[in-house]
């Protein structure tokens, strides 16, 4: 037995198309629900276009974070090529490692040396392991 369909709403039978033309589009939204939606501000026609736009916020978010972190790995790359090119030129090896790991430092944003805070943040890390395989007790 197949199941019998019901029929559309009588409200839905004036509507030519759920696809907007595209003159009707304002930008990146999309298309509204009927014909006379377009004079209501794109962001209000439905909950779609406000999910469309974050995440295209999102993914511009991304690209941007993407762009800098192709940056820093080029900029290591040379910092390395530096490296080797004193090398070959015969500089001082250890004067031609500090200029490249200053550099690579610079390149990820660690420009300086603060004592004790790597190893502050290693032992809260510690800690924090130790509590959760403890069964969340601390001491």
């Amino acid at each position: 037995m197949t199941p019998k369909l019901s029929p559309l709403p009588s409200s839905l039978h004036g509507m030519q198309s759920v696809e907007a033309p595209v003159a009707w589009k304002c930008g990146n939204e999309f298309a509204p629900y009927h014909h006379q939606a377009s004079h209501i501000n794109p962001d209000h026609r439905d909950g779609w276009n406000a999910c469309y736009r974050a995440a295209e916020a999102a993914l511009s978010a991304q690209a941007a974070e993407k762009d800098a972190v192709i940056a820093a790995l080029l900029a290591v790359k040379q910092a390395i090529s530096d490296y080797h090119y004193a090398l070959d030129m015969r500089q001082h090896g250890g004067v031609a490692q500090d200029r490249a790991f200053n550099a690579i430092c610079e390149a990820v944003g660690m420009h300086w040396w603060h004592q004790g805070e790597e190893k502050a943040r290693r032992a809260a890390i510690d800690s924090a392991l130790s509590a959760l395989q403890d069964g969340g007790k601390t001491e």
